[in-house]
């Protein structure tokens, strides 16, 4: 087995037959999976598919709770959740003079990550 084309399941294999590699592998996987503990509004924005400009529009109008910290606006997990869970976030609308303006809309749904995060504070 090369460095260049690891057979995916023989490499699992290898793997689960130490105790200590499979500890390895849970720990720095689970470190991949935990959703973020705050959210700056470019971060939000990729996560539900908006411009960073919605956010805080969504953050000036008091629909996003957020804080200011060295210029940066940060925005808790939990509120994140919560906004994208009830649905009131801005409608992403593509300007007309604008690359990508026949592209649909957002939806109502918990996309990525605060779909996770939503399921975690349900359980």
């Amino acid at each position: 087995m090369t460095g260049d084309s690891l057979d995916p399941l023989a490499l699992s294999r290898r793997l689960t037959g130490s105790r200590e590699a499979v500890e390895h592998l849970a720990e720095t996987l689970a470190e991949h999976l935990r959703p973020p503990l705050v959210y700056t509004c470019r971060t939000l924005a990729a996560e539900v598919e908006c411009s960073p400009e919605a956010i805080g529009r969504a953050i000036r109008s008091g629909e996003l709770p957020a804080s200011r910290r060295a210029g940066r606006w940060l925005i808790a997990a939990d509120d994140a959740a919560e906004w994208a869970r009830t649905g009131d976030r801005p409608a992403v609308r593509a300007r007309p003079d604008r690359p990508g303006a026949d592209r649909p809309t957002a939806t109502g749904s918990t996309p990525g990550s605060l779909a996770l995060l939503g399921d975690r504070r349900a359980a």
